[in-house]
């Protein structure tokens, strides 16, 4: 059995200014929206790039299931923002997904991948910021997200985030 690490951002006004606030920083490369069917094959080799890393992405991840979780359907809509490298391939990637209707919005990160020759460079948090304007811009009250907990890189990740998204001024 899979145990999950669950995380909840609160996404107070307090909050949404400690993120507008981080954004100002320049990222490592530009994040624009996902540009899908363009980006597919380079989403299917960041895919295979993590997954062939032997670091926290499970084996059987592959490109075309990541492909289909960033399609939107009736009671969910999905978002996607890259990082493209120099070279024009993806440094990485976030989702965030909307669903539910009205007042029983929910909002989620369910990706995060981070090339690996481009971690430990602030990518992954500058993405999550990101992603969390567009929460924040939208309403949300709370944003969640989950990894598998024996994806130890991303419950590191998450860990670090959330508190430095609690520590606020």
């Amino acid at each position: 059995m899979t145990t999950l690490r669950r995380y909840a951002i609160v996404l107070d006004d307090a909050t949404c200014r400690h993120v507008r606030a981080a954004a100002m920083a320049p990222p490592p490369g530009v994040i624009e929206p996902c540009d899908l069917p363009d980006d597919s094959g380079r989403i299917t080799t960041l895919v295979a790039a993590c997954r062939g890393d032997g670091v926290g992405m499970a084996a059987g991840l592959r490109g075309e299931g990541l492909l289909a979780e960033l399609a939107s359907r009736d009671g969910r809509s999905v978002r996607g923002w890259v990082c493209r490298a120099d070279d024009q391939s993806l440094a990485g990637l976030v989702c965030l997904v909307e669903s539910g209707v009205a007042a029983r919005r929910r909002f989620s990160i369910p990706w995060l991948i981070v090339a690996p020759s481009s971690r430990r460079r602030r990518l992954g948090s500058r993405l999550v910021i990101h992603a969390l304007q567009a929460a924040c811009a939208a309403g949300a009250a709370e944003l969640h997200a989950e990894t598998k907990a024996n994806w130890h890189d991303a419950v590191a990740f998450w860990d670090r985030f959330t508190e430095w998204v609690g520590r606020r001024s």
